[in-house]
Order: structure tokens, then C-alpha cells, then sequence
């Protein structure tokens, strides 16, 4: 909500709008993404590694809507993640 008034006090009503029309659930999407992000500003090993079992968990989300919208095995969007995440290490 405060997003949208102080959207809206710049008079950016397409912005306002936008936020107004945000599902509860992309919102919680957006805040989860905001924090993880903000996360990334600190060099504590363990606050990264936090972040980084954070993306794993939402990549293996993705994975998993991908996979249900074409009809691959889920096993494969599992495989994707643990691979992102050895390239990474």
C-alpha cells in the first residue's frame, strides 16, 4: 500500500494501478525477490549462502511450473537446479 501512495504522490498512476492490481501472491513474490536481493549487499559467507539456498528454492519452484506446463518429468527441472548450483560453488 505504500508503494501505491507514494507512486501515486509522484503522479505516476500507471504505476499506482499497477501495484493495485498485483495479486497477493506476486506481491509476496516481489518482497521475497526485494529481500533476497538486498541480501546480496552484504560479503557474510553465511548471509550468501542463504541467499543462495533462497534462489535454489525458488528456481526449483520455476522448475517445477515448467516442467507441469510441458509435461516433463520433474526430475529434470531437479537436475537443472543441482547443476546451476555446482557451476556456482
Amino acid at each position: 500500500m505504500l508503494n501505491v501512495l507514494k507512486a501515486y504522490q509522484r503522479n505516476e498512476m500507471l504505476v499506482a494501478i499497477e501495484y493495485l492490481n498485483v495479486t497477493r501472491s506476486e506481491l509476496i513474490r516481489m518482497l521475497f525477490w526485494q529481500k533476497l536481493l538486498s541480501s546480496f549487499e552484504t560479503t557474510s559467507k553465511e548471509t550468501l549462502y542463504k541467499s543462495l539456498l533462497t534462489v535454489r528454492a525458488l528456481f526449483n519452484e520455476v522448475s517445477f511450473h515448467v516442467a507441469e506446463i510441458f509435461n516433463y518429468p520433474f526430475q529434470n527441472g531437479e537436475e537443472i537446479v543441482a547443476k546451476f548450483l555446482e557451476c556456482h560453488r
